[in-house]
């Protein structure tokens, strides 16, 4: 169904004041990680199947409306939207969860898989060239096989007898077809002030907010209309563009999970090494 075009200040929700983002100004990057979260859930929730959901979606809108800015002090926790997230992307495999996957095994819809490597360690039975590819398949692929989201955790191997030099390569090269095949658009440096005040200068955080009003409300805001009121001071710019070509692609590009979870994972590493440089110097 199409939606009404909203194209008159007027329409816009009264509780929308540009002014309450001024803070964001000064956002550390704790402070955009918890922003930016509560952005993407709102997001999920008014797009959920369930009646439920949408009705906290609605009520995040709102919510955010009349106080768009979380107030935080460094990130307490890894809990991120759906996963734990760690201050170091690299982590060992630990006992409980190499058990965990054992256990897993004997549900039904591993039952294929299973088998062949059963066939394959317990048995002197030819494998058939389909249990030969199952065998030797990465684990991500069986994930995908079965219906199981992994797409941000992978289980690898690596050899430590190797330079750091080359390891460090492989790992890289790894990254980027891993990447690639999951369809993750993660960006290749660390975040920074220049990412933040880009974020801040596109109008990411009202945009955000009048967008997923706008979901919730089913109609839909003109990109001339959000041009003025994001950048009301601005008489030079052809807004109409500004809002097609800059804001858009940009807040598309950071707000989902694994965006999120990359900020939040640095922001753990940077309170951290804080922490540990103050106990050096105590």
């Amino acid at each position: 169904m199409k939606r009404r075009l909203i194209q008159r200040k007027e329409d816009l929700p009264d509780a929308f004041n540009l002014k309450k983002y001024e803070t964001a100004n000064n956002f550390n990057i704790a402070e955009w990680a918890i922003n930016l979260e509560m952005r993407v859930l709102c997001k999920h929730q008014l797009s959920s199947s369930h009646h439920e959901s949408k009705l906290y979606g609605i009520k995040l809108v709102n919510d955010l409306l009349q106080n768009p800015i979380f107030e935080t002090g460094p990130i307490p926790s890894g809990t991120g939207l759906k996963k734990v997230v760690f201050p170091s992307q690299i982590n060992d495999l630990d006992v409980n969860s190499y058990f965990c996957a054992a256990i897993n095994f004997k549900e039904a819809r591993y039952k294929k898989y299973a088998d062949a490597v059963h066939k394959n360690m317990e048995t002197s039975e030819q494998l058939t060239e389909i249990e030969e590819e199952i065998v030797w398949s990465p684990v991500w692929k069986m994930y995908q096989d079965i219906g199981i989201d992994g797409e941000n955790n992978r289980y690898v191997v690596i050899d430590l007898h190797g330079s750091e030099e080359k390891i460090i390569d492989d790992v890289r090269q790894w990254l980027r077809e891993a990447r690639l095949q999951a369809g993750l658009h993660l960006p290749q440096k660390k975040f920074s002030k220049k990412d933040f005040a880009e974020w801040t200068n596109k109008g990411i955080l009202p945009f955000l907010d009048l967008e997923n009003w706008a979901t919730a409300a089913e109609v839909q805001i003109s990109h001339n209309l959000l041009g003025l009121t994001l950048f009301p001071h601005e008489y030079e710019v052809e807004l109409t563009g500004r809002i097609r070509k800059g804001t858009i692609p940009l807040a598309r590009s950071i707000t989902h999970e694994g965006f999120t979870d990359a900020l939040r994972s640095q922001a753990l590493a940077e309170f951290a090494d804080s922490q540990a440089a103050t106990m050096g110097r105590n």
